[in-house]
């Protein structure tokens, strides 16, 4: 079968970094065109994939029944406050769509696309890639085997040291836009935490602003904990810091049975970054699934409804700290 033409929306950290290798990697995807105004990113698209082509904004895909080049799938890789309308823009165009986390600012927004998809008889994910960390696998591996007997309380852990402010977008775009590490790293933990076990019933919610600190309009918190109280009886505990000077365990977890360690990050993002895909059980097993769903050979890899439920816990952190 033919590959499936791919537009990628967006060619900041995501799209350089996750989505544009991993697509052309694929067999069975064809970078087709990449959406992104900024000089010096277009002049990088041409140089890493000459045949692909530019387009300066994504106004090609908002015309209601057109498609962009012809292109099968819209991948969405832009700040977090233009998501819903782009992905509501691809799938009205008629496009398949993947969309970066966190899907959307709010969670009636991402039930809204989820409906709109099912209207439009579009397949809709949402790339939550930490369910594809080696060191998660290893976890829900041996949660799922019972080795741990009953687990009581999952730690997770996602910290750095960067105690000098950064201009980023995500820490100097407004909460109210998708900006903080809750909406950044956060989505990645609380994903993982609801496939392991299931479910929250209470959230508890520590953020605050470190590095700009008494900054007028800076509200995007850098340092964040969030305790959860699972239906099932768990407690996960997710700290997520851009100011943690102490290296501690990745993941912890204790059951019944015996407890389990590990220790720093998942080597993938690095080896993108420096243009390689080690590991094919990882991340390029989303894109692989994205292209079974599409040609009808299995489920998307998201439920886009495990993405709704992300942005609920968000919500109530938020409610928790305003």
């Amino acid at each position: 079968m033919a590959p499936l033409r791919t537009v990628l929306i967006g060619y900041g950290h995501a799209g350089s970094v996750f989505h544009a290798p991993l697509i052309a990697a694929d067999p069975d995807l064809d970078l087709s065109a990449v959406v992104t105004g900024n000089s010096a990113r277009r002049a990088e698209v041409r140089r890493r994939y000459p045949g692909t082509a530019l387009l300066s904004d994504a106004a090609a895909i908002r015309g209601p029944g057109e498609r962009t080049s012809g292109c099968d799938l819209a991948v969405v890789a832009t700040p977090n406050d233009s998501h819903a309308p782009l992905v509501e823009a691809a799938l009205t165009a008629g496009l398949d769509v993947v969309v970066d986390k966190p899907f959307a600012l709010i969670a009636a927004s991402a039930r809204r696309l989820i409906r709109l998809a099912e209207e439009r008889g579009r397949l809709l994910t949402v790339f939550h890639n930490r369910r594809w960390d080696a060191d998660f696998r290893a976890v829900r591996d041996l949660v799922a085997g019972g080795r741990l007997g009953e687990v009581r309380r999952f730690v997770s852990r996602f910290e750095r040291w960067r105690p000098d402010p950064e201009q980023a977008w995500r820490y100097t775009t407004p909460r109210s836009r998708g900006g903080g590490i809750i909406y950044d790293l956060g989505a990645h933990l609380i994903d993982q935490a609801l496939q392991l076990f299931g479910p929250v019933d209470d959230v508890y919610t520590e953020a605050s602003v470190v590095r700009d600190a008494g900054v007028p309009g800076i509200d995007a918190e850098d340092d964040a904990f969030l305790a959860l109280r699972h239906r099932s009886g768990v407690y996960s505990h997710l700290s997520m810091s851009a100011v943690a000077p102490g290296e501690a365990p990745r993941f912890s977890v204790t059951g019944s049975l015996g407890g389990h360690e590990s220790w720093g990050l998942d080597p993938q993002e690095d080896q993108l970054r420096g243009g390689v895909i080690a590991d094919p059980d990882g991340y390029p097993a989303f894109y692989r699934q994205v292209v079974a769903a599409v040609r009808g050979e299995g489920p998307v890899p998201v439920d886009p409804a495990d993405a709704v439920a992300v942005l609920e816990i968000i919500e109530r952190a938020f409610a928790l700290t305003r």
